[in-house]
């Protein structure tokens, strides 16, 4: 038996433009904070927000999601650890909202991922249809 890998499309960072806001809606979204501003925390802490497409097909059947990634703008800071964290439809990111200022001071990563498509056409979605309506399917 031989060993076929399935290798997703990534595409990204997605461009942030004033009509399509911050990713996954930023502060406002399921992924944010209110306080203090998420742009205004990883400005702070010299940190960059990106948003990836990654798509492909399992089994035959196709897939898009999204990615969010907050790492430090400094590749010499990262400290080597990713802290991954899926989106559920219920929007809530635990391990975001209670261990940011962790993730931020240590020079960690933080990936979210939309692990559901009721989350990506829900909360991610609805948070910012402008920067989502083409990227999913």
């Amino acid at each position: 038996m031989s060993c076929n890998p399935i290798i997703p499309n990534f595409i990204g960072p997605v461009p942030n433009t004033s009509e399509s806001g911050e990713p996954f809606g930023g502060a406002g979204s399921p992924v944010g904070l209110t306080e203090p501003r998420v742009s205004e925390l990883l400005s702070a802490h010299q940190y960059v927000d990106e948003e990836y497409i990654v798509s492909g097909t399992v089994d035959g059947q196709p897939y898009a999601t999204l990615l969010l990634v907050r790492r430090p703008q400094d590749p010499q800071r990262f400290s080597g650890l990713v802290a991954l964290e899926p989106i559920h439809i219920q929007g809530a990111l635990g391990l975001w909202y209670t261990g940011h200022t962790a993730i931020l001071e240590s020079g960690h990563a933080w990936v979210a991922i939309g692990s559901q498509r009721e989350a990506v056409e829900g909360p991610i979605k609805t948070s910012n249809p402008i920067q989502s309506d083409t990227q999913t399917c």
